[in-house]
């Protein structure tokens, strides 16, 4: 059981895929479904403009359980 993220280009290459899940949003939650999705055998594709979301741009994150005061690309 595993998850890799690999970020790719948007390309028409005529072939076609299948997915079980469509996880639109790159952010925490919208990983999480992708990694849970995965972890029950499931084959899901995220469709993001960011890999992290936008907490990779937040300056400091003060309300994330367990880990306060930190950089939003560090929880990433």
């Amino acid at each position: 059981m595993g998850f890799k993220l690999k970020a790719a280009p948007m390309q028409v290459t005529g072939k076609e895929e299948v997915y079980d899940v469509i996880v639109v949003g790159g952010g925490p939650a919208g990983l999480t479904a992708a990694l849970y999705s995965a972890r029950y055998e499931l084959k899901p594709v995220v469709i993001a403009k960011l890999v992290g979301g936008y907490m990779t741009e937040a300056p400091v994150v003060d309300d994330y359980p367990g880990l306060p005061d930190t950089p939003g690309e560090e929880l990433v």
